[in-house]
C-alpha cells in the first residue's frame, strides 16, 4: 500500500511538472481569429462595412474596358494596429485584402477579374495611387498563403500602422451587360497573424453592386428624313472666293429620356472617307463652284467623320446632356464659293450616328 501510494504521488507530481512547464512565459502568436483585439482598420469608413451601388447604368456606347460611371470607390485604408500583434519568424509583415471569392482573370484585359456570380460584361479592378490596376492573387507570409488577395502594405514587426490609398471600381468588360445584382467581400488582414479589424466578419468590407439598365438607348429619331430646302442665290451674291451665302436654319429633333451624356457624328453619303468640313455634292447635282457648308448653333463649322457611335470618333462633337422628353438640335447650312460658279442645282446628304457616354 505504501508503495502504491508513493507512484500515485509521483506521478501526480509529474503531472503538475508538465502543467506548469506549458505556463511557463513564452513569445505569443497573435494568430488570425485570436480575440486580443489587435487591429482596427477604416476604409474610411469603419469595418464591417456594406458599400451599396444602386441603379447603375451602363451606357451601350461606352467602350469595353472603360470604368462604368458611379461604381468607382475610394479606398483610404488605415490599420490601426497594437505594439506586439505580429510575431513573424521572418520579420516580414504584408497586409492584404484577402478575399474567399475566387476571382477569374477576364480574357483579354490585365488585371480586370470576374467572378462565380458577377454580371455578364461586368469586371472589377483594384488600382493604387497611382492609377495601376493591382493583381488579385497569392499573397504569402511565413508559412501562410491568401491564395486570393490584394497586397496593400508591407512592414515589420514593430510596424503599428499600415497605409494604403487607391481605387475599387467596376469595368465594361464586354458589348452585352445583364442586369441583376453581384457582391464581393474583401477583408483587410496580415497573412497569419491578424485580422485587419478584431475579426473575420469584423473586417468584411463589401460591394453590393445592382445593374437597373444594362443598355440604354436614350433617343429616338422624331423625323428620320429631315429634307433643306435652299432659296436660289445668284452667284453675283458671291463674288469672291470664300463668300458664302445667308444661312438656312434647320433641326434635328429627338425625343430622349434623361441621364446620357450625347455626342453626334455627320457622315457625308457620298463620300463617307471625308473628313472636310464640306459636304461632298451628290451625283445629280450640276452647278459648279460652290460647295454645302453645315453650321452648328454656336457659329462653328461641321466636319464629316464615320459612321461609328464609338468615343472619339473622328469629328465627334458634343450635344450635352440629354433630357426628358424633345431636344432639338439647330443647324444652319449655307453656300460657299469654292471656284468659278456655273448656274445649276447643288444637292447634298449627310447622315448622323448617336453616341451615349
Amino acid at each position: 500500500m505504501t508503495l502504491l501510494i508513493r507512484n500515485t504521488v509521483l506521478t501526480a507530481m509529474l503531472a503538475l511538472v508538465g502543467l506548469a512547464m506549458a505556463l511557463a512565459p513564452g513569445k505569443v502568436f497573435a494568430k488570425i481569429g485570436d480575440p486580443a483585439h489587435w487591429c482596427t482598420t477604416t476604409m474610411p469608413a469603419a469595418l464591417p462595412q456594406t458599400v451599396n451601388q444602386l441603379d447603375i447604368s451602363v451606357l451601350r456606347d461606352l467602350p469595353a474596358g472603360s470604368p462604368i460611371p458611379g461604381t468607382r470607390i475610394q479606398i483610404d485604408l488605415t490599420m490601426q494596429c497594437k505594439a506586439g500583434a505580429f510575431d513573424t519568424a521572418t520579420n516580414n509583415v504584408v497586409v492584404d485584402l484577402y478575399t474567399d471569392t475566387v476571382p477569374i482573370l477576364v480574357p483579354g484585359f490585365s488585371n480586370i477579374y470576374t467572378w462565380s456570380g458577377a454580371l455578364q460584361g461586368v469586371g472589377l479592378r483594384v488600382l493604387n495611387a497611382s492609377g495601376q490596376a493591382l493583381p488579385i492573387g497569392a499573397v504569402q507570409a511565413d508559412n501562410c498563403t491568401h491564395p486570393y488577395a490584394v497586397l496593400v502594405a508591407t512592414g515589420t514587426n514593430s510596424t503599428t500602422t499600415f497605409k494604403f490609398t487607391g481605387t475599387l471600381e467596376l469595368v465594361k468588360t464586354g458589348n452585352t451587360v445583364a442586369s441583376g445584382s453581384q457582391s464581393i467581400t474583401f477583408r483587410p488582414s496580415v497573412c497569419g497573424q491578424v485580422w485587419g479589424n478584431d475579426s473575420g466578419s469584423g473586417s468584411d468590407w463589401t460591394i453590393s453592386t445592382t445593374v437597373s439598365k444594362p443598355a440604354v438607348t436614350t433617343c429616338t429619331v422624331a423625323n428620320s428624313n429631315v429634307s433643306v430646302a435652299m432659296p436660289t442665290v445668284s452667284g453675283a451674291a458671291m463674288s469672291s472666293m470664300g463668300d458664302v451665302s445667308a444661312p438656312t436654319p434647320f433641326q434635328i429633333g429627338l425625343n430622349c429620356s434623361g441621364g446620357a451624356t450625347l455626342f453626334m457624328t455627320l457622315t457625308d453619303s457620298s463620300v463617307p472617307g471625308n473628313t472636310s468640313d464640306k459636304l461632298t455634292a451628290t451625283s445629280d447635282s450640276t452647278a459648279t463652284g460652290v460647295a454645302l457648308q453645315l453650321f452648328r448653333a454656336d457659329g462653328s463649322t461641321v466636319s464629316y467623320g464615320p459612321d461609328s457611335s464609338l468615343p472619339g470618333t473622328t469629328n465627334q462633337h458634343l450635344i450635352g446632356v440629354t433630357p426628358n422628353g424633345a431636344l432639338q438640335i439647330p443647324f444652319t447650312v449655307k453656300y460657299l464659293r469654292t471656284g468659278t460658279v456655273g448656274a445649276g442645282s447643288l444637292n447634298g446628304k449627310a447622315t448622323f450616328t448617336l453616341s451615349y457616354q
